[in-house]
């Protein structure tokens, strides 16, 4: 067992040697270039979102047993206690899984503002992002978003 991640350790220090000479080629700042820690964090994560798909928080009133909100505020005193709204959150995915073109295929869905260039409405979803984004003849903004 120790073999095999020593192996795992070895990889990475290599692969993040290879980052520090390519980041030097390019003439990065030393504040640009990750640590080596923070490259093995992106790494570790890059590697469990590759053939994942990302889940987004469900969106709507959430469902719960205890009655409506209506009630909840009625029967707590205060609208001030009320429970807040959860801001809308999405889900990022990292630059390296998003332009990996691995299992990034369209698929129809419900309607949609588009994620690239918010202009106008689409409903066609990539897979593995689970981001809708544009697909007309006008715009390819399917291909713009996975080749940043």
């Amino acid at each position: 067992m120790y073999i095999f991640w020593h192996t795992i350790i070895l990889a990475v220090v290599n692969a993040w040697l290879l980052y520090k000479r390519d980041c030097k080629a390019l003439k990065m700042s030393s504040k640009e270039t990750m640590n080596r820690r923070q490259f093995q964090a992106q790494l570790a994560s890059s590697l469990i979102l590759v053939n994942a798909t990302l889940q987004t928080p469900k969106r709507g009133r959430p469902s719960s047993g205890k009655g409506s909100p209506a009630t909840q505020t009625v029967t707590s005193g205060s609208p001030l206690n009320a429970q807040k709204r959860p801001s809308k959150r999405c889900a990022h995915l990292p630059l390296d899984v998003r332009n990996d073109l691995v299992a990034h295929f369209p698929r129809k869905t419900g309607r949609g503002r588009c994620r690239h260039c918010n202009k106008g409405y689409t409903n066609t979803q990539c897979r593995k992002c689970d981001v809708r984004l544009c697909f007309t003849d006008d715009r390819d903004c399917f291909w713009d978003f996975h080749h940043q």
